[in-house]
């Protein structure tokens, strides 16, 4: 078990050294408006303290260089914060404002545009495209399918779900990668048409794929197949109760074949990632 950075300690010593309020990451939040940016910047500075006196009661060592320092807002706003100093005193070391953070494996950027998480998850997934190209012929269709269920398609469907209500030209180099690893299940050449190849393998389009996601979210918290953590994260509404149980199951029709979408109807009950509905799904036409 790892108590800080560098330093292991077995369960006992784990509970010697922490207490139920231990975290090895720790995050802090604050909004304001662009006036008040300034004192954003001195209560973070306070809580900071005050978090590193507490590790110091308890001889845990905080990595002050290792912090990292984040502002949201619009293009214009974060131009004006240019003109504020916004750094951020953690023990000995003076935190400068990042532009890109990684959180739990996503890229945000000031602009919350997602770009950099896209260019990222592009750029790792072309990477092992080509080196399974170099063993493809030795290893054969089944496990090459498997090595890019693992390798690639589980970067396309980790949070993907932050993607949502992005524009085409954003989610496109992701869709590049699919339609690059489609063919190379089954060795055909990268200039095949990928729509029948997408059909074959059962994949969705990687818009879809996230539409599928949210909807079976949505669909779990209406009919409260889900934890309550999460529900309590959504505001129902009862005059749009109606309204988002039509558009989910609308989805599903459009999404699914009549025999499939009619089960979910019937049941009320939507597993995500069943097999039985992807294989149902109707992939739209994507060129390679």
């Amino acid at each position: 078990m790892q108590c800080t950075s560098g330093v292991r300690v077995g369960p006992l010593g784990f509970i010697a050294y922490t207490d139920d309020q231990y975290a090895d990451d720790t995050q802090l939040y604050d909004s304001s408006s662009l006036v008040d940016a300034a004192s954003v910047r001195d209560r973070l500075t306070s809580c900071v303290s005050e978090v590193a006196k507490w590790c110091a009661s308890r001889r845990l060592q905080p990595n002050d260089d290792k912090t990292e320092m984040f502002w949201f807002g619009s293009r214009p706003n974060l131009a004006k914060l240019q003109r504020i100093n916004l750094s951020l005193q953690v023990g000995t070391s003076n935190i400068q404002p990042s532009s890109v953070v990684r959180d739990l494996g996503v890229y945000m950027d000031s602009e919350l545009t997602t770009k950099e998480h896209v260019t990222k998850i592009a750029a790792a997934c072309f990477y092992h495209i080509r080196r399974l190209r170099q063993v493809r012929r030795r290893i054969g269709q089944e496990v090459t399918q498997q090595l890019v269920l693992a390798l690639i398609m589980s970067r396309l469907d980790y949070c993907n779900s932050v993607l949502v209500g992005l524009p085409t030209s954003t989610l496109q180099p992701l869709q590049r990668v699919q339609n690059a690893a489609a063919p190379l299940v089954f060795g055909f050449s990268r200039f095949d048409h990928v729509t029948p190849t997408l059909i074959q393998l059962h994949w969705l389009p990687v818009s879809y794929k996230i539409k599928f996601k949210l909807c079976c979210l949505v669909h779990a918290i209406h009919y409260g197949r889900i934890p309550a953590y999460l529900t309590e994260t959504v505001v129902s509404r009862r005059q749009q109760i109606t309204f988002r149980a039509t558009f989910i199951f609308r989805f599903i029709d459009e999404l699914f074949s009549t025999t499939a979408a009619h089960e979910v109807r019937r049941a009320g009950v939507l597993t995500c990632g069943s097999r039985h509905l992807e294989r149902s799904a109707r992939p739209h036409p994507h060129r390679g």
